[in-house]
């Protein structure tokens, strides 16, 4: 059974509250370990994690790169053939 939440207890991800907003250095790092400049450019293509503007930045909530690898995560079906 799930230990209670208590209103101390903040949800994290790789060591940040959910709701924080980082970089996009940081935002790659979280989204295994990718380059801001990969970031950019998903973002030039319409790919990758929703990001947030903030003046002139970019800015990336730790929930969405979360979310955004959920979503992308694959099951392996089995043995290839």
């Amino acid at each position: 059974m799930a230990t209670p939440r208590r209103d101390t207890d903040v949800e994290t991800f790789c060591g940040h509250d959910l709701d924080e907003i980082v970089d996009e250095e940081r935002g790659g790092q979280l989204c295994g370990g990718r380059s801001a400049r990969t970031m950019r450019h998903w973002r030039s293509i319409g790919i990758g994690p929703v990001y947030i503007r903030i003046g002139g930045g970019i800015g990336y909530r730790v929930r969405d790169l979360r979310d955004w690898q959920d979503e992308n995560r694959v099951e392996p079906t089995g043995r290839a053939a």
